[in-house]
């Protein structure tokens, strides 16, 4: 998207950000993250090395951004769906289906989300605290039978 001169530099800085983010997800989404260089990133969304360096101080910024801004939206949607649900079970089981209709709707941000791995799967990354909290209840209830909170953490 061109940017025009009478465009206020805000705006201007937010969709560079933006297209950086997006080179992101699309990338990342179709290899291994490792192999992704700043430069195949920058390429990517139209913009300048040094644009790279006034958002992000290296790639694994750029993938925390990346995995922030998916994890982020899908965490927004789980609240709103699971909202008046009290069952642990349910609450899951609803998370899994706004997973799988994001991963429908936007291949590219699961994409991205599921080739990055690391800490995000741990059951003491803070993201996790709601998932964490709903397993800890489904296995109180004994509505779930899984053998460690860690093994429900990565189901």
């Amino acid at each position: 998207m061109p940017m025009h001169a009478s465009t206020p530099r805000s705006v201007k800085k937010a969709l560079t950000r933006e297209a950086l983010l997006r080179a992101g997800r699309r990338l990342f989404a179709a290899g291994p993250v490792e192999a992704i260089s700043i430069d195949a990133v920058v390429i990517e969304a139209g913009v300048s090395k040094g644009s790279f360096y006034n958002y992000f101080t290296d790639r694994q910024e750029l993938v925390e951004a990346v995995v922030g801004d998916v994890r982020n939206h899908l965490h927004s949607i789980v609240v709103r769906v699971n909202e008046q649900e009290t069952d642990a079970a349910k609450r899951v089981a609803r998370a899994v289906c706004v997973f799988l209709r994001y991963a429908v709707e936007e291949p590219e941000g699961s994409g991205a989300l599921a080739r990055i791995h690391g800490t995000y799967l741990s059951v003491d990354a803070p993201f996790n605290e709601p998932l964490v909290a709903d397993i800890r209840r489904g296995l109180a209830s004994g509505r779930f039978r899984i053998p460690t909170l860690d093994a429900g953490v990565l189901l």
